[in-house]
């Protein structure tokens, strides 16, 4: 009997941590939007969107420890991930990317909120991640500043109020 639990808690390991795999296998494209200056990006190359996907931490089942000053995490983009296989409607995920944090090791974190679920069953981990050197240069080879190339402010700074 011991045997069995031990066979039947591995295999439902397995399953959750493939869930997020599974899902990463399909067909889909990744959409990231922020205010001012910067365009909508579609990334829509599949190596570039699987390495959205995984270093960005969505497709990973653990989450970071949160940055230590969320005050300085700068300006918020939306990233989505529209996601699909054959034979199944598609799945859009949604996380928050912060491009000027000063706190992370490549200096850019993403955060995954609440309340989205793998192919409607397994629930997607919540919480921080600290984005890859591979991830960070995909973003910024289509325009997405980081810490060290802030956006110039637009000309609304002179206006007197």
């Amino acid at each position: 009997m011991a045997r069995f639990l031990v066979v039947f808690a591995a295999l439902g390991l397995a399953v959750v941590t493939l869930a997020p795999a599974a899902q990463a296998k399909g067909k889909g494209f990744a959409i990231i939007s922020g205010r001012g200056q910067t365009p909508t990006v579609v990334v829509t190359d599949p190596a570039e969107v699987a390495a959205l996907f995984w270093g960005g931490g969505l497709g990973e089942p653990e989450r970071m420890d949160p940055p230590d000053q969320r005050t300085k995490l700068g300006g918020r983009y939306e990233l989505k991930f529209v996601l699909w296989d054959q034979g199944e409607p598609s799945r859009t995920y949604r996380q928050f990317l912060y491009p000027f944090a000063e706190q992370g090791t490549h200096g850019m974190w993403t955060f995954t909120p609440p309340g989205q679920l793998w192919g409607g069953t397994w629930r997607v981990p919540t919480g921080w991640w600290v984005v890859s050197g591979d991830t960070e240069a995909i973003l910024k080879a289509n325009g997405i500043p980081d810490g060290q190339t802030m956006p110039r402010p637009s000309a609304s700074h002179l206006l007197l109020v």
